[in-house]
């Protein structure tokens, strides 16, 4: 009996010896706040970027339906551009902020191959034709935009 007070006391000491209010964890809490932040960017990035993929899609139904352009008017704004098309719908297009947060981004859009459009990228003045599992990705009229575009690895320069 005495033994297991005894080596209670010495568990109970060494329990609260542990105990210490001394743990700074400031720094924990600063990059916690920080990938907080920087999450919240990117999901505005892709929530715009998918905005833009949408528009891009109907460019290229607009294309494939033998649509043309009637005219292009610049916006108010100096940022942006409306081009209306021959069976009367429009779309809006618009630069980035003062052009600098996004020049050296890759640039998404569509490239024609024999008659067939793709998804595509654009970096450092090359075009490539993106592709998943060894596949093109086709733009048609049945086929939404890629969702996740951003999502996967390298399209926006490293993985999210």
């Amino acid at each position: 009996m005495k033994h297991f007070i005894l080596w209670g006391l010495t568990l109970a000491a060494v329990v609260l010896g542990g105990c210490s209010d001394d743990y700074d964890d400031t720094e924990l809490r600063t990059g916690l706040n920080d990938l907080r932040d920087r999450v919240a960017k990117l999901e505005t990035q892709l929530t715009k970027l998918n905005g833009e993929i949408t528009t891009i899609d109907a460019l290229v139904r607009k294309l494939e339906s033998n649509v043309s352009v009637v005219k292009v008017e610049p916006g108010t704004d100096g940022k942006s551009y409306t081009i209306y098309f021959s069976d009367d719908t429009k779309a809006v297009i618009a630069n980035g902020q003062d052009g600098a947060a996004g020049k050296d981004a890759p640039v998404i859009g569509v490239k024609e191959e024999d008659g067939v459009y793709y998804w595509a990228q654009t970096i450092d003045g090359k075009t490539t034709i993106l592709e998943v599992d060894g596949q093109k990705l086709r733009v048609t009229a049945e086929v939404t935009p890629p969702p996740a575009v951003g999502r996967r690895r390298g399209l926006l320069g490293g993985e999210l």
